[in-house]
């Protein structure tokens, strides 16, 4: 079988007609992915890109963000500088500089001094500007550390600190300041576009004061203390200064008063002459005061206490005849000095608004009412110098106590018992100094006024200078001591020796060599402590006794670092103890009732049974003084036949005679604290101005607490 061949060919179509096989929607599927390869192409391109940008600005962010931080730095150190130099022109006067500028923008600082404690939040807001489609925003908070991202319109950067206003800081908070210094980044182009930083350095002032230490790199002339005006530093070396231009007395004073140190009048004084008694009697008792507590060994005059005056006496013109006759019987020695002091004058408006120290922050006195009772006034954090003011008189009643300055316009009128005024010691409750050398540290005056008078049944301490305009008066407290809890005085004295450290005011501390004793003494102000101090002392009213540990809690400023004898008894009932000096015009210091309202009859009574005595004296002993038989009860009992009705045997006069007799122990005692100087008015501190040869020594010294840098202003 034969296969024809021609008739088995194929006839292939042609291609118009035949499509190749492809599999259905293949070219879909290709195009689709070529357009997700190019799209993810251009995201990924674009994104770099982006990153690329934003990375740019972050960057340009960090550079601005040192450059503030830069400049904060550079005025919180340049503010120190300024400070500790005598061109710094006060806290009031903030500093600004420039310190760098380009095309892009400037950094400057600028420095205020604030009041710490500050203000107890700081935020600062850092803006960037638009980053095109891509913001964000970071919160950070230094409490809790959190961090939270969330799309805005702008960039920023915020931070709270807390930290400033919880620092311990040693001292008094008054000679602190907060140096603020605040970086600034602004832009050229785009006022939106700054960022900022702040620096807080709290730095404490340390016034050079006189009689401190010397150390490394100090200047022993260098002193910051303020100057007083006219001659107040001569005047306040004396006890009491009366510059009465006039004829009448500058100084008038009776039995039982005592002037510690020395005394500078015009020219006359009057000495006991408020006794009805014969001028006779009057000279013996003077002479006798001389006799037994006025000595001279190689020229050096000692004059015991109670004796009315501690040192010589200084006029400023020839005294008169009775005021040269009083001081030879008394045996205290005169001089007249020539030339004139320059005597300030009171500005009150000084007082009531003023500065710590020249440049620093100002405060203002707290006003007082006319009449004050029960109350404690201390220095707070807007008045630290514990100024009070009054704007006219004003007065003093029961449990008065002031630890600062009372300034009044009028008079101050103390008539109350437990009345304490003492100028700021600046210690705090334990007794520690809220400043460095704080024995050397000066202080403002207790008392400025135009008068001040003392009640005869007040009992008062006056710590400080007491400045007044014309008269300081009054006075003249009967001598009566107190009764105990069981009506009874202490019989016996307790003696010893003791240490003293003065604590907040108007309290110190007593460490005694005595224990048992102690049991016999109760607190709450019905004993007192004496503790000598050279030829007198002091008497310091017990408010605590701790018997066991050995140790009294008084009131008044003392300071016995070495032992100093002591003895205890029943407390005054009326006296005023002025502790600083006394300026103003003149002086009237009463006499006592029990030495003024004896007749002259009963005098000359007393005078001639004293002769008697003396008469009667068996042969080589020493015939007693008229002023011991004065002070011996049991010699008034003659008088008491000569009593007037409204003077019985029962009356007051009469029965406190029988009790106490005639004493010249002081219910008045004006006795500077040693070691204390007072500015007439504030400030209290001045930088030091510096000489040719040690200029670098000018300005205030300021010590660095602390040095934050903040995110925050």
């Amino acid at each position: 079988m034969s296969i024809n061949r021609e008739s088995m060919s194929f006839h292939r179509p042609s291609v118009s007609t035949v499509a190749p096989y492809r599999p259905r929607g293949r070219r879909g599927v290709s195009m689709m992915m070529v357009m997700v390869s190019l799209s993810t192409s251009l995201v990924l391109t674009y994104a770099i890109l982006q990153t690329q940008t934003v990375t740019s600005q972050v960057s340009q962010n960090a550079l601005r963000t040192d450059l503030a931080a830069q400049a904060a730095q550079t005025g919180a150190a340049g503010a120190l500088a300024r400070m500790q130099s005598p061109d710094w022109q006060g806290v009031s006067v903030p500093l600004y500089q420039t310190i760098y500028s380009d095309g892009d923008g400037t950094a400057s600082y600028t420095v205020t001094f604030q009041k710490y404690p500050p203000q107890p939040t700081h935020t600062v807001s850092v803006t960037t500007g638009m980053l095109d489609s891509f913001e964000s925003s970071v919160t950070i908070s230094t409490s809790n550390t959190t961090t939270s991202s969330t799309p805005t319109a702008t960039s920023s950067i915020s931070m709270t600190a807390t930290a400033a206003e919880s620092e311990t800081i040693p001292g008094d908070p008054a000679l602190v300041v907060l140096v603020s210094s605040q970086g600034l980044w602004q832009s050229s182009h785009d006022s939106q576009q700054k960022a900022t930083r702040t620096v807080e350095v709290l730095v404490n002032l340390e016034p050079r004061l006189p009689g401190r230490g010397i150390v490394s790199a100090d200047y022993a002339t260098a002193e910051d203390v303020a100057a007083n005006p006219g001659d107040f530093d001569q005047i306040q070396t004396h006890a009491l200064c009366a510059s009465r231009k006039d004829e009448g007395y500058s100084l008038v004073f009776d039995p039982q008063h005592r002037f510690d140190g020395q005394v500078w009048v015009e020219r006359k004084i009057s000495a006991y002459r408020g006794s009805k008694w014969s001028t006779t009697a009057r000279n013996v008792v003077l002479q006798d005061l001389a006799a037994k507590y006025v000595t001279t060994n190689k020229n050096v005059l000692t004059v015991q206490h109670p004796h009315p005056f501690g040192g010589p006496v200084t006029f400023s013109r020839q005294p008169d005849t009775n005021s040269r006759n009083d001081l030879a019987a008394l045996g205290i020695p005169w001089t007249q000095v020539e030339n004139k002091w320059n005597w300030p004058t009171i500005n009150y408006s000084e007082w009531q608004q003023y500065q710590l120290y020249q440049g620093g922050f100002s405060y203002r006195a707290d006003t007082l009412s006319s009449t004050l009772q029960n109350i404690t006034l201390r220095p707070s954090e807007t008045n630290p110098l514990g100024v009070f003011y009054a704007r006219g008189s004003i007065t003093l009643g029961h449990d008065v106590t002031i630890q600062g300055t009372l300034v009044s316009e009028g008079t101050v009128n103390v008539i109350g018992n437990r009345v304490r005024v003492g100028s700021y010691n600046w210690r705090d409750g334990e007794g520690a100094g809220q400043v460095g050398d704080v024995d050397f540290v000066p202080r403002l005056p207790a008392i400025v006024a135009r008068d001040v008078v003392f009640g005869r049944d007040s009992t008062a301490i006056v710590e400080g200078a007491v400045v007044v305009d014309r008269s300081v008066t009054g006075a003249g407290g009967q001598y009566e001591l107190t009764a105990n809890t069981f009506g009874q005085l202490l019989s016996a004295e307790i003696t010893g020796s003791a240490t003293a450290r003065p604590l907040q005011q108007p309290q110190s501390k007593v460490s005694v060599n005595k224990s048992s004793e102690l049991n016999a003494i109760t607190g709450g102000e019905l004993f007192a402590i004496w503790l000598a101090d050279g030829a007198s002392g002091t008497w310091y009213p017990i408010s605590a006794v701790n018997a066991a540990e050995k140790t009294l809690t008084v009131i008044g400023e003392a300071r016995f670092d070495s032992p100093t004898p002591f003895r205890i008894k029943s407390i005054r009932k009326r006296s005023v103890d002025i502790r600083g000096p006394v300026v103003c015009a003149w002086f009237n210091f009463e006499c006592p009732d029990a030495w003024a309202n004896l007749t002259s009859s009963q005098w000359n009574t007393l005078y001639t049974n004293w002769q008697a005595a003396v008469a009667a004296a068996p042969k080589n002993t020493v015939p007693i003084r008229f002023l011991d038989y004065l002070a011996v009860p049991q010699n008034f009992g003659v008088l008491g036949s000569s009593f007037s009705y409204s003077q019985s045997a029962y009356s007051t006069w009469y029965s406190h005679l029988l009790r106490y007799g005639l004493t010249v122990e002081p219910t008045l005692h004006v006795r500077p604290i040693s070691r204390v100087s007072y500015r007439w008015s504030p400030p209290l501190f001045e930088p030091y101005k510096g000489t040719a040869d040690n200029g670098k020594h000018a300005g205030y010294r300021w010590k660095v607490l602390s040095w934050r840098e903040i995110e925050g202003t």
